[in-house]
């Protein structure tokens, strides 16, 4: 299966659309569907609602093409940015896998749909190695990050993050700072703006900036839930062990880019530690880093256990995502 992805043939990236297919199906199979937006903000609502009242077959649809084309963009950045020693599709693997680990159905939620916007912001941050003015840069993975918080607002965390990227990257001015900001804020105050001419200022305090000053709540609906999380620090794990592997007779440019994923990586599992997040969104923005973090992992590991591992992680996704028999074991 890696064989069969570790290729740069981008005419065998169509086999994502079997992939995706597959878990869509496996869903649409028994039923499962959303009937609105979990998140409680004027963006989600805005967008999901209208999509949740299409026909289930519409939204599968939309969805496996949304979470493709996503795939598309790991690849393009992956390559462009020289983060794996060869061009392949693993990314785009690893993600559709990280995806489906989440224990909502394979349906468009806020989380795919920020995603959209992080995989968009890391691209910037990245692109901003030692640019004398890198002014574009810095402003769109600030508008970009403040996009995706007002689809939910744990996102905005990510600005520490892309703050931390940018001294890591290059020398991060002052002025630069403030252009940050500024980008962050924008989206809210152009929606704060439309809102107070209609009167409905205290939507958007109550709905999107209120959130941000407090906490979320994190709990393990089920079995899949404790699964994905476990996941996601195995891959953690496996990849501190592995870290210097992956810097090796690579160039002071990609090393300071990989780093400043790894840093996006511990940030996300300390979030889900100290503040609590709940988990369904939080393995959808984890599947970002851990899909390229994956590839790395398996390009560096001996053939046979990388197979090995796809294999029994596909395998159990397969299990997880079929309810009958998880109900069987009383598991959900």
């Amino acid at each position: 299966m890696l064989k069969f992805f570790n290729s740069n043939k981008i005419i065998l990236s169509f086999f994502y659309l079997v992939l995706i297919g597959l878990f869509a199906g496996i869903d649409y199979y028994f039923g499962k569907e959303l009937s609105e937006s979990p998140v409680n903000t004027i963006i989600a609502q805005t967008i999901l609602n209208p999509y949740y009242r299409l026909s289930i077959e519409v939204q599968y649809i939309i969805a496996t093409l949304v979470v493709f084309i996503q795939c598309l963009l790991l690849i393009y950045i992956s390559t462009k940015q020289q983060l794996l020693k060869t061009t392949n599709l693993l990314p785009g693997l690893f993600y559709i896998l990280f995806i489906a680990l989440s224990p909502s159905p394979f349906l468009l939620n806020e989380a795919i749909l920020a995603n959209f916007l992080v995989i968009l912001a890391i691209n910037e941050v990245l692109e901003s190695y030692k640019k004398n003015k890198a002014y574009v840069q810095v402003f769109n993975a600030g508008f970009f990050i403040g996009l995706a918080s007002l689809l939910n607002p744990v996102y905005a965390i990510l600005f520490i993050w892309a703050f931390i990227a940018f001294i890591q990257l290059r020398s991060f001015k002052g002025h630069e700072r403030i252009l940050m900001l500024i980008g962050l804020a924008l989206p809210y105050y152009l929606l704060g703006t439309l809102y107070y001419y209609n009167d409905e200022l205290h939507l958007l305090l109550n709905n999107d900036l209120l959130p941000l000053l407090g906490l979320w709540n994190f709990k393990f609906a089920n079995l899949q839930s404790i699964f994905c999380v476990l996941s996601g620090f195995i891959v953690f794990v496996a990849l501190s062990f592995n870290f210097r592997r992956f810097n090796y007779k690579r160039s002071i440019v990609v090393q300071r880019k990989i780093l400043s994923l790894f840093v996006l990586y511990s940030i996300q599992l300390l979030l889900i530690i100290f503040i609590g997040l709940d988990v369904e969104q939080y393995l959808i923005l984890l599947a970002i880093p851990a899909a390229i973090f994956s590839s790395l992992l398996s390009l560096n590991a001996k053939n046979q256990w990388g197979e090995l591992v796809t294999l029994l992680l596909l395998l159990n996704i397969l299990c997880l995502r079929i309810t009958p028999i998880v109900e069987m074991f009383g598991l959900i």
